[in-house]
């Protein structure tokens, strides 16, 4: 493919204006072609930086009202075509692909998860949906030691649900203030019956309400965000040891809180029930750094 075609083709996915046929076609052509996965996430900073430069602009303007920009409005399809269409349908593992060309260029700084590798003994557990930030929420869960020294979160089976699941909110108004960038969840996974084939999930909902206004939804469903982003990886019999997942989410200014959702599970479903272990869960914030304004020197 030209790199003309094929640079219309990504601005048709962004726009979610893209045929069937050609979205095949773009996608077969990512999976094999770094250069052509670059042009794509170089796309996506592009057309984020200058819905943001105009989503300021439009509020400057529109002072001292303090309305909505109109144009963030158009954030969701943006989001749909550039999160979920592309980095939902492919393999786990051209994921951690994409994440590594997306990141070049870029800096990383973590944004804090509560516990995020489950050593604090008084660490508590809440039931359901979480309550507020700074904690997880569970449905049956334990902290337990693991094999090699260290603790880690064992997500005991829910035999009503697939999944057996770690929830919590993080507040990331910092992280978004003023600048484009995107966020990175990643977790690592162990199965507890190497008999069974697992499924692990990672999910990273954007909400414009703060912690404290953001209400109960149906976790492994729901598309009530702003932006969201998810990532399956599928693990074979026999696999041992612990297995990577990681997601990237692009991140618009006015998302102030992120659910952070992690799933593990067997297949096929309806199926047997095990146990996992997740740990080292890490959110991280990924911006290019700005040319306008060099670091000053300390």
């Amino acid at each position: 493919m030209k790199p003309i075609e094929r640079n219309e083709l990504i601005d048709a996915l962004i726009e979610g204006d893209i045929t069937g046929a050609d979205f095949l076609r773009l996608e077969a052509e990512m999976s094999i072609d770094p250069v052509a996965r670059k042009a794509y996430f170089d796309r996506v900073a592009l057309t984020q930086a200058l819905t943001e430069e105009a989503a300021s602009a439009a509020a400057m303007k529109a002072m001292p009202k303090m309305k909505l920009p109109q144009s963030w409005t158009s954030w969701r399809p943006l989001t749909a075509a550039a999160a979920g269409l592309v980095i939902g349908l492919f393999s786990a593992s051209l994921v951690f692909g994409f994440a590594g060309g997306f990141s070049e260029g870029m800096t990383r700084s973590d944004i804090a998860v509560a516990d995020a590798d489950f050593e604090r003994a008084e660490m508590k557990l809440e039931q359901g949906f979480p309550s507020g930030p700074q904690s997880w929420a569970v449905d049956e869960a334990e902290v337990s030691p693991i094999k090699g020294g260290g603790k880690a979160l064992r997500l005991l089976p829910r035999m009503e649900h697939p999944y057996s699941r770690a929830v919590q909110i993080v507040d990331v108004r910092q992280a978004g203030a003023g600048r484009a960038c995107s966020l990175e969840l990643s977790a690592r996974f162990m199965n507890s019956d190497l008999a069974h084939v697992c499924r692990y999930k990672l999910r990273l909902i954007g909400f414009a309400e703060t912690a404290d206004a953001l209400q109960p939804f149906p976790l492994e469903t729901s598309d009530e965000g702003l932006v969201s982003s998810s990532q399956v990886l599928d693990v074979p019999v026999g696999a041992a040891g612990w297995h990577g997942v990681t997601t990237v989410m692009p991140l618009p200014p006015e998302v102030k809180t992120v659910v952070i959702w992690l799933g593990a599970s067997t297949r096929p479903q309806p199926g047997p029930k095990v146990a996992h272990w997740v740990d080292d869960v890490r959110l991280q914030r990924l911006s290019t750094p700005s040319k306008t304004n060099p670091p000053t020197l300390p």
